[in-house]
């Protein structure tokens, strides 16, 4: 449609965008229909592998470009400072412990 040789085909030197999703998890349950489970039932999760212009994105369902770690430690960082600043402007002056009650109290 395009005029392209270069798309709609996978073959060296062709560009093209995959994904690799896996079904066979219990929250999708039986799939007769492979395009309707993905629509329907599948969520980032199931993604294994993506790749784009033959780069590999995602493996193991990770990014392959992103320090997860880092990435982890910086969002806790700013959910410390969001709790703070939620607390301060409690419009019943309530402690940041008060408005983020753990689940279950510290035993030690």
């Amino acid at each position: 449609a395009l005029g392209r040789d270069d798309l709609g085909r996978i073959a060296p030197g062709c560009k093209a965008d995959l994904f690799i999703a896996d079904l066979r998890k219990l929250h999708i349950g039986p799939v007769i229909d492979p395009i309707l489970a993905l629509v329907h039932e599948a969520n980032a999760a199931d993604i294994d592998t993506v790749l784009v212009d033959g780069r590999v994105i995602i493996n193991n369902g990770r990014h392959t470009a992103i320090d997860h770690d880092w990435l982890l430690h910086v969002a806790e960082g700013i959910g410390v400072k969001q709790r703070a600043a939620i607390a301060a402007r409690d419009w019943k002056r309530r402690s940041e412990p008060e408005l983020f009650a753990p689940t279950f109290p510290e035993v030690m």
